[in-house]
């Protein structure tokens, strides 16, 4: 299996590095700013599998290359989301697999369904939320896609809200605060209130490592894989 990295950061650096414990993984390419052009050559189309991290600049157009090419993609580049129905138009028409996951830890996963199961539950008991993350400074983008994806799933169950907004506070809408400091790997607080408790989940990243692990199983999952996947599909398989 040919994986290609599409965005050789600190992320992409530590997926390159335990990509060692995949055995049928073979790291054919480590794409940053400076070698960028790889993706539009023939040899970029000898990619099984691309994870693509490229972050909100770049996520689309390379999306798009991919899915041109018939590349099956992972994604965890956020800040891109506007362009969403369009890259998943792009690898449908070209009957290739497409996976977007805002975080690939599976700690974060399994987090994700219990924020869906206290929005479910409490939303019609007046309880008001709102989120918080902490990430590091080289982050581009706020708030975090990862918070974005907790406060859509509570839209989406809880009746009280139809849109979240960033460090404002109307009740109408799920206030969420971004916050940037050296040195934090990821951490995200939700917090279901109302005038008798509070209950408050919370997420702390240790490390690239998970983020790494995530991709590279999610990869392996979506090898000859076909349609639009979420990890939530990987843990379920």
């Amino acid at each position: 299996m040919n994986l290609s990295i599409i965005g050789y950061g600190k992320l992409g650096q530590k997926i390159d590095e335990l990509s060692t414990r995949f055995p049928e993984m073979d790291v054919l390419h480590k794409i940053n700013s400076k070698n960028k052009e790889i993706v539009s050559t023939q040899a970029f189309k000898k990619t099984d599998v691309a994870i693509e991290l490229s972050g909100p600049e770049n996520a689309r157009n390379n999306l798009l290359l991919c899915a041109k090419n018939k590349i099956t993609t992972v994604c965890g580049s956020t800040g891109w989301l506007e362009h969403w129905d369009e890259v998943v138009a792009a690898f449908n028409a070209n009957e290739t697999g497409f996976l977007y996951a805002s975080n690939f830890s599976i700690g974060m996963n399994v987090f994700f369904e219990v924020n869906k199961f206290l929005a479910e539950k409490l939303g019609h008991l007046g309880y008001q939320v709102s989120i918080e993350e902490i990430h590091h400074i080289q982050k581009k983008d706020a708030p975090s896609g990862t918070a974005i994806t907790l406060a859509n799933q509570i839209i989406d169950l809880h009746p009280s809200y139809s849109q979240w907004i960033l460090n404002e506070n109307k009740i109408e809408n799920i206030r969420i605060d971004a916050h940037r400091k050296e040195d934090v790997k990821g951490i995200h607080d939700v917090r279901f209130e109302n005038e008798l408790d509070k209950i408050v989940i919370s997420h702390k990243a240790k490390g690239r490592e998970a983020f790494a692990l995530g991709a590279l199983k999610a990869a392996q999952w979506m090898n000859g894989k076909t349609g639009i996947f979420s990890m939530s599909d990987v843990l379920n398989n």
